[in-house]
């Protein structure tokens, strides 16, 4: 299977101080771009693409094309921001317990890696977790904010000493469908191949089985000072067999145990069954802080998002942004950005087609029912809450609505659900009917009859027993 390789760039190592002696006299830290505040980091990861006003002016053709830069558009939010920050303290913290100026340096790798074991070690803040819905943009983030790395640093000198070093400061796989600890080791060696121009994979044919390759790898992160471990779909690893999920993950946390290197995992929600099989392992995740991604609700950041996008318009007529295109798009994406900017691009190509030379509600709408055929279900799911009729429910599930699983569960067992009042909501008035309905001898006379009915039975057919369209909500 061939994954998408991520290839960065490779400099040579220029020095600079940010003022923490810890950093200022290691190199692997001294060597990396400047640490960001929140607006350079927004200004370093917008994408506008390459949309021209003049674009307009060009034929119907060539307006559809100029169009596609529209996919590679990104526009950094807060939760953006917030990873960018994330990554760049896990980078700088797991190298500074690292420092190839060290004279043992890297008989101290080899040793280490000689030496992994799967052990309980108290957890240290230099790894975390990117979970969410499909499409909300989680892949494209991690890539941006990568992206303002060099891949490979070539070190000759520090501080007036010499350093022959090769420093990998990020490397990303993409867990195979299958979930195999094979495919993602062989995965690890043909990247770092790749990377850094050696045939490592060799070891593949040498060393025989996974338990094996293992220690082979933390020895390499280890070696050529691995900045940061990024492994995206890590739901694949749900499917794995003979216990290879639980191999996998304690590897992952072994790997930041021993080696310091810190591990970004990356996922759909139907990835924390697999992640919470192993207590270490969550709290691994979440040593950063776990991060879910939800689809977008339709508030202020929203507006901000779709303002951004709305610049890219070579429609003869222009469209300015209205609540109606606001709503419309929301309403057919659901707050999923993947499918927001896809929906804007299309609609922008029918109208061009039809000669309507303008997007409206309607053209939104005729798009989305057909361009995201296959997503109605789950875009549907989203309008409603009700994901139990779905195959893959989880990898778009909204984790944390504790409630809401719960009643879906209930429905699912056929077992009527009784939901908690909350502030918003009360039980509709039916105590003078239920008064009424009561028997002489009390309730209890309700099930001692000759049918053989359960207590349950007989209050829920006299109508004792609430059900969810019982309740409505109060304004």
């Amino acid at each position: 299977m061939n994954h998408e390789f991520i290839e960065g760039e490779k400099v040579a190592a220029t020095y600079q101080k940010c003022g923490l002696e810890q950093y200022d006299t290691n190199p692997l830290i001294s060597a990396l771009p400047k640490i960001l505040g929140e607006a350079e980091a927004a200004k370093a990861l917008v994408r506008r693409g390459g949309y021209n006003p003049r674009h307009r002016q060009l034929s119907d053709e060539l307006r559809q094309h100029s169009l596609l830069p529209m996919l590679q558009f990104f526009q950094p939010l807060s939760h953006h921001i917030d990873l960018e920050g994330k990554i760049s303290r896990m980078i700088r913290f797991g190298y500074a317990a690292r420092n190839p100026m060290k004279q043992a340096f890297y008989r101290e790798m080899r040793e280490k890696a000689d030496n992994l074991q799967t052990r309980n070690i108290p957890a240290t803040i230099t790894s975390s977790t990117i979970l969410g819905t499909s499409g909300t943009g989680k892949t494209t983030a991690v890539n941006r904010i990568l992206d303002l790395y060099p891949q490979v640093i070539q070190h000759t000198e520090f501080q007036g000493k010499p350093l022959n070093h090769q420093q990998l400061v990020w490397m990303k796989l993409e867990c195979p469908f299958d979930g195999s600890v094979k495919g993602i080791c062989r995965q690890f060696f043909e990247k770092i191949d790749k990377i850094l121009g050696t045939d490592y994979r060799l070891m593949m044919n040498r060393v025989p089985t996974v338990d094996a390759l293992l220690p082979q790898i933390a020895m390499l992160a280890g070696v050529h000072t691995l900045g940061v471990l990024v492994i995206d779909e890590i739901q694949h690893l749900s499917t794995s067999k003979s216990g290879g999920s639980g191999r996998m993950l304690n590897f992952f946390v072994e790997l930041t145990n021993t080696m310091n290197v810190p591990i970004l995992l990356i996922g759909t929600t139907k990835a924390i069954s697999v992640i919470s099989q192993e207590l270490r392992s969550a709290r691994r995740g979440s040593g950063q802080g776990e991060t879910v991604w939800r689809p977008m609700k339709k508030d202020d950041e929203w507006e901000l998002f779709l303002e951004t996008l709305w610049e890219y318009q070579v429609t003869r007529k222009e469209a300015p942004l209205t609540p109606e295109l606001s709503e419309a798009l929301f309403y057919e994406c659901q707050g999923i950005t993947d499918f927001a900017v896809k929906l804007y691009m299309l609609s922008q190509i029918r109208a061009i087609s039809t000669g309507a030379e303008k997007v409206t509600p309607t053209i939104i709408s005729s798009v989305a029912k057909d361009s995201l055929q296959t997503a109605q279900p789950y875009l549907q799911a989203l309008r409603t809450g009700d994901f139990r009729s779905l195959p893959n429910f989880e990898d778009i599930i909204q984790p944390l609505d504790y409630e809401k699983l719960a009643e879906q569960e209930a429905r699912a067992k056929r077992v009527k659900f009784i939901p908690q009042p909350t502030p918003e909501s009360r039980p509709k008035p039916k105590t003078a009917k239920l008064m009424k309905q009561i028997p002489e001898g009390g309730l209890i006379a309700l099930f001692q009859t000759k049918a053989k009915k359960t207590a349950h039975d007989a209050f829920e057919k006299a109508g004792f027993i609430a059900t969810p369209s019982d309740f409505q909500r109060v304004a």
